[in-house]
């Protein structure tokens, strides 16, 4: 890449506008984890401190992505080779988003798994490509470190054979997730309680919807990290991915309020083994995580 034949605005356009957007989702962030604190003070604490640490790592990652952004507009205002280095908070940057990504997939995963009554199978090889896709970022890390100039990626084929991967991988492992909670989730329909049906088949398409978006960012990164060598616009989608990935996670906690009252359900913890279709309907809801079994009681209210 010879830097002296770009302009500010070919290299920078695409990531500026990518950490402007980031940071509109980090903002969505915040007040969904208000939400969810206020609303579902009765949840586990293993629950509650899973998202706190989610919001820690959204914190820093913004900080960094906000320190990143004045390196490229302030500090290298006018000069490519200058902004083409890579300071410090890229890098933790990227530490504090694989650390997300591998953390809600990983409670994704586990959502199948209480679904699909611990198919091994199907569990397996989806835990096989989150770990890769943890291993492939981390090496990528590691790269830039050694590197520090944007500029020599290009020269380097594992770097860029590990960012392409990376991504699709993600790709397959959101889509084989999305695949199997949607195949067990429609095969949890009962056909005659019309109104739980109706919240399976709205949880169905919160996750096509989340998880779809996700799954378009993922390739779109991948796409212009490839193709689009002069531009930094693979930077900024990727300071979107790790937002998806915080807000669907706290989305599905908090749409609990509203599969309720759909459902004229309240989810309280008891003693004893809820139904199939109960189990079906809020396991995918991350209630599982409690460790205790969940029932459904008419909601008197």
């Amino acid at each position: 890449m010879d830097v002296s034949l770009l302009s500010p605005a070919t290299l920078l356009g695409g990531c500026v506008l990518g950490i402007y957007i980031g940071v509109i989702l980090y903002g969505f962030m915040v007040a969904q984890a208000t939400m969810y604190f206020s609303t579902f003070s009765q949840d586990p604490i293993c629950l509650k401190m899973t998202v706190a640490f989610l919001c820690l790592l959204e914190t820093i990652f913004t900080v960094c992505t906000i320190h990143w952004l004045y390196h490229l507009t302030i500090i290298g205002f006018g000069d490519i080779a200058f902004e083409m280095k890579v300071p410090w908070s890229p890098l933790v940057s990227m530490t504090t988003e694989i650390l997300m990504a591998f953390l809600v997939q990983s409670l994704n995963l586990g959502r199948l798994w209480a679904l699909s009554k611990h198919n091994v199978y199907l569990a397996t090889p989806i835990a096989v490509l989150i770990i890769c896709r943890f291993g492939t970022t981390m090496t990528n890390i590691v790269l830039m470190i050694q590197l520090r100039d944007i500029a020599k990626f290009e020269q380097v084929t594992l770097i860029q054979a590990t960012v392409t991967a990376g991504a699709y991988i993600t790709v397959v492992s959101d889509l084989l997730t999305m695949g199997g909670l949607i195949y067990f989730l429609r095969r949890g329909r009962t056909g005659f309680n019309t109104r739980t049906d109706g919240a399976v088949r709205w949880i169905i398409q919160y996750i096509v919807n989340t998880g779809g978006l996700t799954m378009v960012v993922s390739i779109a990164f991948a796409v212009t990290f490839t193709i689009l060598r002069d531009s930094l616009t693979f930077w900024g989608l990727w300071s979107i991915m790790g937002r998806l990935y915080a807000n669907s996670f706290l989305g599905t906690l908090n749409c609990r309020q509203i599969l309720r009252r759909r459902t004229g359900y309240a989810v309280h913890s008891t003693d004893h083994m809820p139904s199939k279709t109960e189990t079906i309907l809020f396991a995918s809801m991350s209630e599982y995580q409690s460790g205790r079994s969940i029932s459904l009681v008419r909601n008197n209210r």
